[in-house]
């Protein structure tokens, strides 16, 4: 999936819902940059991506780059970090120069939240019996519905005729 920085904002619609909770590396981000903005040349920049997500919690990345005649394409491996905590994700991609340990902030490109999806958490799923119950309520009501009758082996043995547009479903 590919990301284009247009100005200083990248457009994340496309991946607005691609994230879910706790995965680790399981989506790979490209991210197309221009290498110029107005006079400034953005290839000698480390490129970083930021999060925030529901809790507040900060992590960043650094993200692999190949410089271009004009553009950058940079490449985003999503880790765990940023998908922690089910909920928004605020992002941000920062390009920063080094300067010795000094990270100098150069540009910043802005970018819409996405949605991190948690899992529905609860203890135990529906029992054997309830499940039954369901599938035979379901079967019972569609008895009376053309072409499909649910009955059992004796009411089927005692039917003076068949008709072969219906389906006999025998239970019990």
């Amino acid at each position: 999936m590919t990301l284009k920085a247009k100005d200083k904002r990248i457009d994340t619609v496309e991946i607005h819902h691609l994230f879910s909770a706790d995965e680790h590396y399981a989506d790979t981000i490209t991210i197309e940059v221009d290498r110029m903005y107005g006079e400034l040349d953005l290839g000698e920049c480390l490129f970083i991506m930021k999060g925030v997500n529901a809790k507040t919690q900060q992590y960043e990345q650094v993200l692999d780059k190949k410089v271009e005649d004009k553009k950058i394409i940079l490449t985003w491996g999503v880790s765990k970090g940023f998908t922690a905590v089910p909920g928004l994700l605020e992002l941000e991609l920062r390009g920063v120069s080094q300067i010795g340990d000094e990270e100098i902030l150069v540009i910043k490109f802005a970018m819409n939240p996405v949605t991190v999806a948690g899992l529905k958490e609860g203890k135990g799923g529906p029992t054997i019996n309830y499940i039954n119950d369901a599938v035979n309520n379901f079967f019972m009501n569609m008895s009376d519905v053309p072409f499909f009758k649910i009955m059992t082996q004796a009411q089927y043995d005692s039917l003076q005729s068949t008709a072969p547009s219906i389906l006999y479903v025998i239970v019990g």
